[in-house]
């Protein structure tokens, strides 16, 4: 029996994020890996409130287009008073579980079951 051809080889690998389709490695991807690293910074923040936001380190001219989305989502280029307070609320929106901790499917791990042949996974916690 001959194998039907794959109708997607022409497009690029393409993920589904928090319900939201996007390629793969784009800059959109990269934007979303970003929020983890964004909301683990105002956990952080709770009990340091000198941290330094890790996503500022990020050159613009290293990932222009991921760059712009930071900026305009207010991640980065906002003084310390404006993450201290976003903290405050996101810290305080957790105690009362009102969210759960922010996590997505690019931040999995898990391993494959020998005997059964699943994979097992496990997000990773904030």
């Amino acid at each position: 029996m001959k194998r039907a051809a794959n109708r997607y080889s022409d497009k690029p690998p393409q993920i589904k994020i928090n319900g939201k389709i996007m390629e793969s490695g784009g800059p959109e991807y990269e934007f979303n890996r970003c929020h983890f690293i964004y909301y683990n910074y105002l956990i952080e923040l709770n009990w340091k409130p000198d941290a330094v936001n890790p996503l500022e380190c990020i050159e613009e001219s290293f990932w222009p287009e991921v760059f712009k989305l930071l900026k305009e989502a207010k991640y980065i280029g906002q003084t310390q008073e404006f993450y201290l307070s976003q903290s405050d609320k996101y810290c305080d929106q957790l105690g009362k579980g009102e969210i759960k901790p922010y996590s997505d499917k690019t931040r999995q791990f898990g391993w494959k079951d020998p005997a059964t042949g699943e994979f097992n996974w496990r997000k990773a916690e904030a």
